[in-house]
């Protein structure tokens, strides 16, 4: 669950940034979108994980292996088929379409209610997405898709319970 966590703020801090570059906006808002990206990850501190045996981790990165397999594939033909036709400004929307997809199946085989949350959330964007205008369609797809991603992080993280202190 920790890399879990890690991973969302990695990429909700990768959305913010083809947000921002898409926006034009100034190098300091950068390093601003990273830290708030990062922010589950501080929070997480003093908050009980839960301990998983090595069994389960083995399933676990099996699961999300196959998560992000399907994801790659829908990605990298879909880029293919959407720059063939003449429409690469689709192609946030695409990728927003297939990593909600991929949060589907982890809640189920997890299970991790927030997933479907996340999923439908991201669905939801990359759809939207579809009908602004060309010019704002980066912008608005990827800081949704960032937005979406830190929520997710900040929910496990504020769902787990406080650490115990240590008694001497």
């Amino acid at each position: 669950m920790k890399t879990g966590v890690l991973i969302l703020c990695v990429m909700s801090a990768i959305w913010a940034a083809w947000c921002l570059g898409a926006a034009h906006t100034a190098p300091w808002a950068y390093a601003a979108a990273g830290l708030v990206a990062l922010s589950p990850l501080v929070l997480a501190h003093g908050r009980r994980f839960p301990q998983t045996s090595a069994d389960q981790a083995r399933r676990v990165r099996r699961l999300v292996g196959m998560a992000i397999a399907f994801e790659a594939v829908m990605i990298f033909v879909g880029v293919q088929g959407l720059a063939r036709m003449g429409r690469p400004d689709l192609i946030v929307c695409l990728i927003a379409l297939a990593v909600g997809l991929h949060f589907f199946p982890l809640a189920r085989w997890f299970p991790a209610p927030t997933y479907y949350v996340t999923g439908l959330a991201l669905l939801i964007a990359a759809v939207a997405g579809v009908f602004l205008p060309a010019v704002d369609r980066i912008a608005v797809v990827a800081a949704c898709g960032g937005a979406i991603l830190w929520l997710t992080a900040l929910a496990i993280v504020l769902a787990l319970p406080r650490s115990e202190p240590e008694r001497a």
